[in-house]
Protein backbone atom coordinates (compact mmCIF):
# COMPACT_ATOMS: atom_id res chain seq x y z
CA UNK A 1 0.00 0.00 0.00
CA UNK A 2 2.85 2.41 0.84
CA UNK A 3 4.40 1.70 -2.55
CA UNK A 4 1.09 2.53 -4.26
CA UNK A 5 0.81 5.79 -2.32
CA UNK A 6 4.33 6.82 -3.32
CA UNK A 7 3.55 5.97 -6.94
CA UNK A 8 0.41 8.10 -6.84
CA UNK A 9 2.29 11.06 -5.36
CA UNK A 10 5.00 10.83 -8.04
CA UNK A 11 2.36 10.80 -10.78
CA UNK A 12 0.57 13.81 -9.31
CA UNK A 13 3.83 15.73 -8.97
CA UNK A 14 4.62 15.20 -12.65
CA UNK A 15 1.14 16.01 -13.95
CA UNK A 16 -1.04 18.30 -11.86
CA UNK A 17 -4.00 17.65 -14.16
CA UNK A 18 -4.34 14.08 -12.90
CA UNK A 19 -7.10 13.70 -10.35
CA UNK A 20 -5.57 13.77 -6.87
CA UNK A 21 -5.88 10.77 -4.61
CA UNK A 22 -8.35 11.49 -1.84
CA UNK A 23 -7.10 10.90 1.68
CA UNK A 24 -9.60 11.34 4.51
CA UNK A 25 -8.09 11.60 7.97
CA UNK A 26 -10.52 11.39 10.84
CA UNK A 27 -9.55 11.90 14.46
CA UNK A 28 -11.01 9.09 16.53
CA UNK A 29 -10.51 9.98 20.15
CA UNK A 30 -8.21 10.75 23.04
CA UNK A 31 -6.24 7.85 24.47
CA UNK A 32 -3.12 7.32 26.55
CA UNK A 33 -0.76 10.34 26.55
CA UNK A 34 -3.54 12.33 24.87
CA UNK A 35 -3.04 10.15 21.80
CA UNK A 36 -5.67 10.09 19.08
CA UNK A 37 -6.26 7.13 16.78
CA UNK A 38 -6.88 8.05 13.15
CA UNK A 39 -8.12 6.04 10.21
CA UNK A 40 -6.70 6.96 6.82
CA UNK A 41 -8.91 5.78 3.98
CA UNK A 42 -7.02 6.21 0.70
CA UNK A 43 -8.48 6.19 -2.81
CA UNK A 44 -5.49 5.37 -4.99
CA UNK A 45 -4.75 5.65 -8.71
CA UNK A 46 -4.60 1.85 -8.84
CA UNK A 47 -6.87 -0.37 -6.71
CA UNK A 48 -5.10 -2.29 -3.98
CA UNK A 49 -4.46 -5.96 -4.88
CA UNK A 50 -6.55 -7.33 -2.01
CA UNK A 51 -10.15 -8.49 -1.63
CA UNK A 52 -12.61 -5.60 -1.10
CA UNK A 53 -9.85 -2.96 -0.94
CA UNK A 54 -12.39 -0.22 -0.14
CA UNK A 55 -12.66 -1.71 3.37
CA UNK A 56 -8.92 -1.39 4.07
CA UNK A 57 -7.76 1.49 6.23
CA UNK A 58 -4.41 2.51 7.66
CA UNK A 59 -4.35 3.06 11.42
CA UNK A 60 -2.11 5.57 13.17
CA UNK A 61 -1.91 7.48 16.43
CA UNK A 62 -1.69 11.23 16.85
CA UNK A 63 -1.16 13.21 20.03
CA UNK A 64 -2.65 16.62 20.65
CA UNK A 65 0.30 18.25 18.89
CA UNK A 66 -0.16 16.18 15.75
CA UNK A 67 2.94 14.09 16.40
CA UNK A 68 3.47 10.33 15.91
CA UNK A 69 0.92 10.01 13.12
CA UNK A 70 2.45 7.00 11.39
CA UNK A 71 2.76 4.51 14.22
CA UNK A 72 0.82 2.68 16.92
CA UNK A 73 1.74 1.67 20.47
CA UNK A 74 1.43 -2.09 20.95
CA UNK A 75 -0.64 -2.01 24.21
CA UNK A 76 -3.18 0.33 22.61
CA UNK A 77 -3.42 -2.01 19.62
CA UNK A 78 -4.12 -4.96 21.93
CA UNK A 79 -6.92 -3.12 23.71
CA UNK A 80 -8.51 -1.86 20.51
CA UNK A 81 -8.36 -5.29 18.87
CA UNK A 82 -10.00 -7.01 21.82
CA UNK A 83 -12.80 -4.47 22.14
CA UNK A 84 -13.69 -3.26 18.65
CA UNK A 85 -16.92 -4.50 17.12
CA UNK A 86 -16.82 -2.51 13.89
CA UNK A 87 -13.34 -3.40 12.66
CA UNK A 88 -13.19 -6.92 11.28
CA UNK A 89 -9.57 -7.09 12.40
CA UNK A 90 -6.49 -4.96 12.91
CA UNK A 91 -2.79 -5.74 12.49
CA UNK A 92 0.60 -4.14 13.10
CA UNK A 93 3.83 -4.46 11.17
CA UNK A 94 7.38 -3.20 10.88
CA UNK A 95 9.74 -3.40 7.90
CA UNK A 96 13.35 -4.53 7.80
CA UNK A 97 15.94 -6.86 6.31
CA UNK A 98 16.90 -10.33 7.48
CA UNK A 99 19.70 -12.64 6.41
CA UNK A 100 19.10 -16.21 5.28
CA UNK A 101 22.07 -18.56 5.48
CA UNK A 102 22.64 -22.11 4.35
CA UNK A 103 21.91 -23.81 1.03
CA UNK A 104 24.01 -21.34 -0.94
CA UNK A 105 25.30 -17.85 -0.28
CA UNK A 106 23.84 -15.73 2.50
CA UNK A 107 21.09 -13.46 1.22
CA UNK A 108 19.54 -10.26 2.58
CA UNK A 109 15.77 -10.50 2.22
CA UNK A 110 13.18 -7.70 2.66
CA UNK A 111 11.14 -8.79 5.65
CA UNK A 112 7.98 -7.74 7.46
CA UNK A 113 7.66 -8.33 11.19
CA UNK A 114 3.93 -8.65 11.75
CA UNK A 115 1.14 -9.45 14.14
CA UNK A 116 -1.15 -12.23 12.97
CA UNK A 117 -3.90 -9.72 12.18
CA UNK A 118 -2.06 -8.45 9.10
CA UNK A 119 -2.91 -11.60 7.12
CA UNK A 120 -6.50 -11.54 8.36
CA UNK A 121 -6.91 -7.88 7.36
CA UNK A 122 -5.48 -8.28 3.85
CA UNK A 123 -7.36 -11.51 3.14
CA UNK A 124 -4.82 -13.11 0.78
CA UNK A 125 -4.45 -16.88 1.02
CA UNK A 126 -1.11 -18.72 0.80
CA UNK A 127 -0.43 -20.96 -2.17
CA UNK A 128 1.09 -23.51 0.20
CA UNK A 129 0.61 -24.09 3.91
CA UNK A 130 -0.88 -21.51 6.26
CA UNK A 131 -0.25 -18.01 7.58
CA UNK A 132 0.68 -16.92 11.09
CA UNK A 133 -2.08 -17.68 13.60
CA UNK A 134 -3.01 -16.03 16.90
CA UNK A 135 -1.69 -19.09 18.70
CA UNK A 136 1.73 -18.56 17.11
CA UNK A 137 1.91 -14.78 17.52
CA UNK A 138 2.45 -14.88 21.29
CA UNK A 139 5.48 -14.19 23.50
CA UNK A 140 7.94 -17.08 23.26
CA UNK A 141 5.81 -18.56 20.48
CA UNK A 142 7.13 -21.06 17.95
CA UNK A 143 9.85 -19.74 15.61
CA UNK A 144 7.92 -19.75 12.34
CA UNK A 145 8.18 -17.87 9.06
CA UNK A 146 6.05 -17.35 5.95
CA UNK A 147 7.96 -16.81 2.70
CA UNK A 148 7.04 -15.36 -0.68
CA UNK A 149 6.68 -17.31 -3.90
CA UNK A 150 9.59 -15.51 -5.58
CA UNK A 151 11.96 -16.37 -2.72
CA UNK A 152 10.64 -19.92 -2.70
CA UNK A 153 11.34 -20.31 -6.41
CA UNK A 154 14.65 -18.43 -6.42
CA UNK A 155 16.35 -19.99 -3.43
CA UNK A 156 14.56 -23.32 -2.98
CA UNK A 157 13.65 -24.20 -6.56
CA UNK A 158 9.92 -24.31 -5.85
CA UNK A 159 10.36 -27.37 -3.63
CA UNK A 160 6.86 -28.31 -2.47
CA UNK A 161 8.44 -29.94 0.55
CA UNK A 162 9.36 -26.49 1.86
CA UNK A 163 6.52 -26.56 4.41
CA UNK A 164 7.97 -27.79 7.69
CA UNK A 165 11.53 -27.14 6.60
CA UNK A 166 13.68 -25.03 8.92
CA UNK A 167 15.63 -22.04 7.62
CA UNK A 168 18.60 -20.28 9.20
CA UNK A 169 17.28 -16.72 9.59
CA UNK A 170 19.33 -14.32 11.69
CA UNK A 171 21.10 -17.37 13.13
CA UNK A 172 17.79 -18.76 14.39
CA UNK A 173 16.16 -21.83 12.92
CA UNK A 174 12.63 -20.93 11.80
CA UNK A 175 10.08 -23.37 10.43
CA UNK A 176 8.39 -22.48 7.14
CA UNK A 177 4.60 -22.69 7.57
CA UNK A 178 3.43 -21.05 4.35
CA UNK A 179 4.23 -19.61 0.92
CA UNK A 180 2.45 -16.46 -0.26
CA UNK A 181 1.73 -15.74 -3.96
CA UNK A 182 4.17 -13.51 -5.81
CA UNK A 183 1.51 -10.78 -6.03
CA UNK A 184 1.57 -10.43 -2.25
CA UNK A 185 4.47 -8.12 -1.30
CA UNK A 186 3.03 -6.25 1.66
CA UNK A 187 4.55 -4.01 2.86
CA UNK A 188 6.67 -2.64 0.05
CA UNK A 189 8.70 -5.57 -1.34
CA UNK A 190 8.63 -8.01 1.58
CA UNK A 191 9.47 -11.62 0.78
CA UNK A 192 9.32 -12.99 4.32
CA UNK A 193 6.88 -12.48 7.20
CA UNK A 194 7.93 -13.16 10.78
CA UNK A 195 5.54 -12.88 13.76
CA UNK A 196 6.40 -10.11 16.22
CA UNK A 197 5.40 -12.28 19.20
CA UNK A 198 5.42 -9.23 21.47
CA UNK A 199 4.57 -9.05 25.14
CA UNK A 200 2.88 -5.95 26.60
CA UNK A 201 6.12 -5.53 28.53
CA UNK A 202 7.96 -4.97 25.24
CA UNK A 203 6.25 -1.61 24.60
CA UNK A 204 4.60 1.16 26.57
CA UNK A 205 1.61 3.25 25.58
CA UNK A 206 3.99 6.05 24.66
CA UNK A 207 6.19 3.81 22.49
CA UNK A 208 4.91 4.38 18.94
CA UNK A 209 6.90 2.33 16.45
CA UNK A 210 4.59 -0.07 14.63
CA UNK A 211 2.52 0.65 11.51
CA UNK A 212 -1.17 -0.25 11.61
CA UNK A 213 -3.70 -1.55 9.11
CA UNK A 214 -7.32 -2.61 9.59
CA UNK A 215 -10.34 -3.89 7.71
CA UNK A 216 -13.73 -2.33 8.29
CA UNK A 217 -16.56 -4.72 9.09
CA UNK A 218 -19.06 -5.38 6.30
CA UNK A 219 -21.23 -2.31 5.77
CA UNK A 220 -19.30 -0.24 8.32
CA UNK A 221 -18.31 3.30 7.36
CA UNK A 222 -15.15 5.12 8.42
CA UNK A 223 -17.34 7.51 10.44
CA UNK A 224 -18.94 4.64 12.35
CA UNK A 225 -15.57 3.07 13.08
CA UNK A 226 -14.21 6.46 14.12
CA UNK A 227 -17.02 6.99 16.59
CA UNK A 228 -16.48 3.54 18.07
CA UNK A 229 -12.74 4.00 18.47
CA UNK A 230 -13.24 7.42 20.04
CA UNK A 231 -15.32 5.82 22.76
CA UNK A 232 -12.89 2.93 23.20
CA UNK A 233 -9.82 5.16 23.42
CA UNK A 234 -11.47 7.43 25.97
CA UNK A 235 -12.15 4.37 28.12
CA UNK A 236 -8.58 3.11 27.67
CA UNK A 237 -7.27 6.50 28.76
CA UNK A 238 -9.41 6.42 31.89
CA UNK A 239 -8.08 2.98 32.72
CA UNK A 240 -4.45 4.08 32.29
CA UNK A 241 -4.18 7.50 33.98
CA UNK A 242 -0.47 7.09 34.65
CA UNK A 243 0.22 7.38 30.88
CA UNK A 244 -2.24 10.19 30.11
Amino acid sequence: MLQDIRHALRVMWKDASITAAAIAILALGIGATTTVFSLVNGILVRPLPYPEPDRLVAVAEYNSGGEFGRAVAFPNYQDIRSRTRLLQDIGLYSEGQTTIRGEGEAEEVPTAFITDGVFSVLGVKPILGTVVSRQQDVPNGPPVVVIGQDLWQRRYGGDRGIIGKTLDIRNLRRTVIGVMPSSFRFPERAEMWIPLQLSPKDSTRTDHWLQGIARLGAGVSVKEASDELQSLMQKINEENPSTS
